[in-house]
């Protein structure tokens, strides 16, 4: 498990930086009804180290 801390934490640190920018510099003030695709799809690209993380340590403690 100490071999995933660092990359998956990184990963999702460049993420969030990511959609923090999406919503600083391109989210509008008020959203219409066709911004819930692309705020869905960037909610799960910041989710996705931390998913991944989670897939790796629960298929190692199933070999274990």
């Amino acid at each position: 498990m100490s071999r995933i801390i660092f990359p998956v934490a990184g990963a999702f640190v460049g993420t969030s930086v990511l959609a923090s920018l999406y919503n600083m510099f391109l989210h509008p003030l008020e959203p219409g009804p066709e911004w819930v695709v692309p705020d869905v799809l960037v909610a799960l690209v910041a989710a996705a180290p931390l998913l991944y993380g989670a897939v790796r340590v629960f298929r190692d403690e199933d070999a274990r």
